[in-house]
């Protein structure tokens, strides 16, 4: 990585904003504060927004977040068409669905709006029967927990899939079975 650390903490963020302002490659800085959301310090927009990400991608030495992309995963198609999303209030109440990152998945059942049960977890920031308040789920993007209640008391908000975004989301029938499939490497959205 460029910064040579990782970002671990809120001070982390502060220091990637003066190095971005201050690099000759960006001309433009990034907020601590828009950082700090990225990295799941502060709640705030789950998604960053594109420009964001290409001032990222500039500071890494690439052209664009599609470059960026393209060179960590060569077969992938481009991201301009939009970014895969599933909104939380558009599922019906029941509905589960399946969410894969990092080597880890999740299965999710909607109980209204934006509140979920998690039926199987084997990511272990989330037990089994968790209920969890997310907004939107976006391929290649991590998902924001707004809200985690375990065993009847409220914890703190929490980020998944970090550090490479979500790499699949999956709705289930009835029987469990995939039906719809949002990947990476789709450009279309669901189905």
């Amino acid at each position: 990585m460029r910064l040579g650390y990782e970002i671990r903490y809120p001070s982390d963020c502060e220091r990637l904003s003066y190095e971005i302002a201050s690099s000759t490659t960006t001309n433009q800085p990034i907020g601590v504060t828009t950082l700090k959301r990225m990295f799941g310090f502060v709640s705030g927009q789950t998604t960053p927004r594109l420009s964001t990400l290409d001032i990222l991608a500039k500071y890494l030495g690439y052209r664009n977040y599609d470059e960026l992309i393209k060179t960590l995963d060569p077969d992938r198609k481009s991201m301009q068409p939009g970014i895969r999303q599933l909104q939380a209030s558009d599922l019906q109440k029941e509905t589960r669905i399946r969410l894969f990152y990092e080597e880890k998945h999740l299965c999710l059942e909607c109980e209204g709006e934006t509140e979920f049960r998690v039926v199987k977890s084997t990511d272990p920031k989330l037990w089994t029967d968790d209920r969890v308040t997310i907004l939107s789920f976006h391929v290649d993007n991590p998902v924001f927990v707004r809200r985690l209640i375990r065993k009847g008391m409220e914890t703190k908000d929490l980020v998944l899939a970090k550090v490479s975004g979500l790499e699949r989301i999956e709705m289930e029938d009835q029987t469990g079975s995939a039906t719809n499939t949002v990947r990476t490497s789709d450009t279309t959205g669901v189905g």
